[in-house]
């Protein structure tokens, strides 16, 4: 499947103002990239505001060597306001199967205090990582995974992902990579809760579960 590259976990920008949210990814040919935002696609067609910009990077590297081309899909949004803060999903797909990452657009009020702003920021980041992920109970088709809430990063988590993928032995490492740039299925829960139930699972095949944490700030690592 598709795989990102170098994409971002959050973008600030006050309010007023322009965004440009960028999803770049690699993968065989061809590959489709979309934007979505609450469930819904995004297409420019839907606002003056919005603008996609489709670019393809690389292909050819040092003393000609072949590379991976880029395939980069920019959202553009204009005349920021707080609603249209929040979470966007960009979505890469192929013939080998599709991925999702997100970024997260944070408002700011462009009448707050600059002080204001930059002491929020500073004691913000990115939720620490998961602990302690195992199993509670499983079926043949079916397994119910438990974790430790880790630190918050003084930002509340907004859900937990978990990234999970068939592989056999020999697969492991790379599977364990992959993982780690959004390859996988994957299944997100509040972030409230410390347990997930995932179903529809092939009976008699080895799994390799994933979990991150989200908060406005970012993204955790991969659980351990």
């Amino acid at each position: 499947p598709p795989r990102f590259s170098n994409h971002q976990h959050n973008v600030s920008v006050g309010s007023g103002g322009h965004a440009v949210l960028r999803c770049p990814a690699t993968g065989d040919q061809p590959m489709k990239l979309s934007w979505h935002k609450d469930g819904r696609l995004i297409t420019p067609s839907e606002s003056y505001r919005h603008e996609l910009r489709e670019s393809t990077v690389g292909g050819v590297g040092g003393l000609g060597r072949m590379v991976d081309k880029e395939q980069v899909l920019e959202l553009v949004v204009r005349g920021i306001t707080r609603d249209d803060g929040g979470e966007y999903l960009c979505t890469a797909e192929n013939k080998h199967g599709h991925v999702s990452t997100t970024v997260m657009l944070l408002v700011q009020d462009v009448h707050e205090d600059a002080s204001d702003i930059n002491t929020n920021f500073s004691s913000s980041e990115a939720p620490d990582l998961p602990r302690s992920l195992h199993i509670l109970d499983k079926g043949s088709r079916h397994v119910r995974l438990a974790w430790e809430a880790p630190q918050d990063g003084n930002s509340p988590i907004t859900k937990y992902t978990l990234r999970y993928s068939r592989l056999g032995d020999w697969q492991q490492q790379i599977q364990k990579t992959q993982h780690e740039e959004g390859a996988g299925e994957e299944l997100s829960v509040g972030g409230q809760e410390t347990e997930a139930r995932v179903e529809s699972l092939m009976p008699a095949t080895q799994y390799l579960f994933t979990l991150f944490a989200h908060n406005a700030m970012g993204s955790s690592k991969p659980s351990e």
